[in-house]
């Protein structure tokens, strides 16, 4: 692949994030802008990798190429383009279920339906960086700075899903481990539901310079309001509760227990 094709003129958050995402997929590529009506001169070209343009696999503007998902929203480009692409990012398939529901599908249904279909707000910094009044070089400038902006929004969404994946699974071994236990003392924060799941109560872990206490879950199990003890904070909820010190976290938890 040599080059990647898309039309010019007004751009969207769709051929926006689509280049992004193929820039960093396939390393800094060429982009070639161009009029709808050129298609012909690119469209059997192997060479080229063509988005939001020509009627093929990854446009989405005619009936032809209209895609929807499971749940009824529609692809746009760049969707489809992650759909097929997301395992050279390291995704897994549940990992790329849930960044296509949070993060794309709000975009491509803006692209689809407009943009007071679902709020974007990736879409909003796309359209207010898309000034009608650029034409040509100018706006081919506006389209690389829009561009170098959703190349650092992807690059921070893909490491924060690749780091909830680990998360996820380091959370369930540690709860596994722990099994049953009501009260489980952690070296730092884990999510509470796979606890939960394993018969765990309380966790307790530090934060910053002073230490937490969670319930896993906050209908059956509160943090008890006796348990003030170096308290700092206790959520209305009772479901966790900030202790200057370790003992006094371990403390409030073996209290709520017997509450």
């Amino acid at each position: 692949m040599k080059r990647l094709i898309t039309h010019h003129g007004k751009f969207h958050a769709d051929d926006v994030f689509s280049t992004a995402w193929l820039k960093i997929i396939y390393g800094n590529l060429d982009v070639k802008r161009i009029d709808r009506s050129d298609i012909y001169k690119y469209i059997n070209d192997n060479e080229n990798f063509i988005y939001d343009i020509g009627n093929g696999k990854y446009d989405h503007h005619t009936k032809e190429c209209k895609e929807y998902r499971n749940n009824g929203s529609p692809y746009a480009s760049f969707g489809k383009i992650v759909r097929d692409t997301y395992k050279l990012v390291g995704f897994d398939y549940n990992t790329y279920k849930n960044f296509d529901y949070f993060f794309i599908t709000p975009i491509d249904t803006v692209d689809n339906e407009g943009p007071n279909s679902v709020i974007s707000q990736h879409s909003d910094v796309i359209r207010a960086m898309n000034q009608e009044d650029l034409y040509g070089a100018e706006q081919d400038a506006a389209f690389s700075k829009a561009v170098e902006y959703a190349d650092t929004v992807l690059t921070i969404m893909i490491k924060k899903y690749l780091k909830d994946k680990e998360i996820e699974i380091e959370t369930k071994r540690i709860a596994r481990k722990n099994k049953a236990r009501d009260i489980v003392i952690l070296e730092k924060f884990y999510p509470t539901n796979p606890f939960k799941k394993e018969g765990t109560k309380f966790i307790v872990y530090p934060d910053f310079d002073h230490w937490n206490c969670n319930s896993t879950d906050s209908s059956i199990n509160l943090i008890s309001d006796k348990a003030t003890d170096n308290l700092i904070f206790r959520h209305i909820s009772g479901s966790f509760a900030t202790f200057k010190t370790k003992a006094a976290a371990v403390k409030s938890a073996e209290l709520s227990l017997r509450s």
